[in-house]
């Protein structure tokens, strides 16, 4: 009998406990799924949900009351919460450690330590017997005469991903397309013969596609390799790619801050608009020397390069959050796209959502970034309007080409909005010619899209290429 008296007493005092852990499980479950329902269901949706927080704080505060508080119970109380924390973050830390090189929007921060991968392919820049070469006004460029037999990569002596040389000049200038771009045009994961300017030149023979892409780069990186090969190679069309994680490196002076297992871990230019005015920044290594600085002094490098970034130059950068735990949240809350969720739970015509929603800080490298008034935003619009300039200033034709991640297929099959529409509006607008790759995925599909038809790892797979290609020949309206 005593044992279970304990046992009664025991289920009583944990039940409130019970309660308010089950009706806050609930009420995050409701609001993650509000996009998911039918639309006859959201207002029941609603009224569940708002009554569920009402209970929810009516129950906390109940549990409290009837709670007495000892020193003893108090010191088992803080030793519980301690040890979930440790373990949540603990947790955190994995998960970005573990995603951070699947998504961007994971992105890192606080860094005060090079982490062992960045330390490695610093030093093999230093070496300067790896793919990558240190160039100061672009950043990094593929090695001139590199072969890689297992993964498929030859560059030739002009630094372009080919297996042959063009002729110098562009013996018909009406036939050449120069490519500028990030991996996506490079083609990382498929060998020579199956990125897009590849395909393109075996589906419109007697044209010369020069195929100036460099993984892991920006909109800036382009525009700089552009600026420096362009004069030599000449060519009439420039198809300027553009992969939606390139607005997060755009604005970015230092990859790493992004994405720690990036593969890229140096400095480069990039696109800055601060008090109305917008400014391509110089790289803040001028010189292998500085890497070799940074190596010995890590933490007043790092402190040097964090005064470039983003994070600082922007507001957008004000009171984000540095720890694993609040970093994780905030990608899911993004990911998930729950600050829409909420605001369509609250609806739209109650400012109540909007109030909470401007009071809690977001990543400046998510999909904030997207937002038209956003500093980054206004940045990315300014690199592609120089990128037009100059290419038309040069007597050439540009097309740029949105070209969709693994996150912007997987929103597609969720049906949430993408993430970019904020720039296919800009440069629709703004008269700008380009093609969205995205619709086009979609429809030739049919229904059928999966991550893996579309990407190895996260890069287009050949048979995807081709079908850009296709679309970038069309636009182009070559013969």
């Amino acid at each position: 009998m005593h044992d279970a008296s304990q046992s009664r007493e025991m289920r009583r005092q944990w039940m409130p406990a019970v309660k308010v852990v089950a009706a806050l499980g609930v009420w995050f479950l409701l609001l993650a799924c509000l996009m998911d329902l039918p639309n006859g269901l959201r207002w029941p949706a609603r009224v569940i949900w708002i009554a569920l927080g009402f209970w929810f704080v009516w129950i906390t505060i109940a549990a409290l009351r009837r709670t007495t508080f000892t020193l003893r119970k108090g010191v088992f109380i803080l030793l519980v919460v301690g040890i979930n924390y440790f373990l949540l973050s603990l947790a955190c830390h994995v998960f970005i450690r573990l995603m951070s090189g699947r998504d961007d929007r994971l992105s890192s921060r606080g860094m005060t330590a090079l982490p062992e991968p960045c330390k490695e392919g610093i030093r093999a820049l230093i070496a300067d017997d790896k793919f990558n070469v240190f160039s100061k006004e672009i950043g990094w460029v593929p090695r001139p005469g590199y072969v890689h037999t297992k993964a498929g990569f030859t560059i030739n002596a002009q630094g372009a991903r080919a297996t042959r040389e063009y002729p110098l000049p562009a013996p018909d200038v009406d036939k050449r397309i120069l490519c500028v771009g990030d991996s996506f045009t490079f083609g990382v994961e498929v060998n020579d013969a199956e990125s897009y300017p590849a395909h393109a030149e075996k589906m419109r023979p007697g044209t010369e596609w020069i195929n100036l892409g460099i993984p892991g780069a920006c909109l800036v990186q382009a525009y700089q390799r552009y600026l420096r090969d362009a004069p030599s190679f000449g060519g009439r069309h420039v198809v300027v790619g553009f992969m939606s994680n390139d607005a997060q490196r755009t604005v970015n002076a230092f990859r790493p801050f992004l994405n720690i297992d990036s593969g890229c871990p140096f400095t480069k230019p990039f696109a800055k608009f601060v008090n109305g005015s917008f400014s391509i920044e110089p790289n803040p290594f001028s010189s292998i020397d500085d890497f070799k600085s940074l190596l010995a002094d890590e933490a007043t490098g790092l402190a040097k390069l964090a005064e470039v970034d983003y994070v600082a130059w922007s507001s957008a950068g004000r009171g984000q959050p540095r720890g694993a735990i609040s970093r994780t949240l905030i990608y899911v809350w993004e990911a998930r796209q729950l600050d829409r969720n909420f605001h369509m739970m609250m609806d739209s015509r109650l400012p109540l959502a909007s109030w909470i929603k401007s009071r809690v800080p977001s990543d400046p490298y998510g999909r904030s970034i997207w937002s038209a008034d956003s500093p980054g935003f206004k940045a990315v619009t300014g690199m592609f309007e120089r990128c037009r300039q100059k290419i038309i200033a040069d007597g050439r034709e540009p097309l740029f080409v949105l070209m969709p991640g693994a996150s912007d297929v997987q929103d597609a099959l969720r049906h949430f909005p993408c993430q970019y529409t904020s720039l296919v509006g800009y440069l629709s607008h703004h008269g700008f010619p380009f093609i969205d790759f995205l619709p086009t995925l979609l429809a030739r599909q049919n229904g059928r899209l999966t991550l893996e038809k579309v990407f190895v790892d996260v890069h287009y797979r050949g048979s995807v290429n081709r079908e850009l290609a296709r679309e970038i020949i069309h636009a182009l309206k070559l013969p």
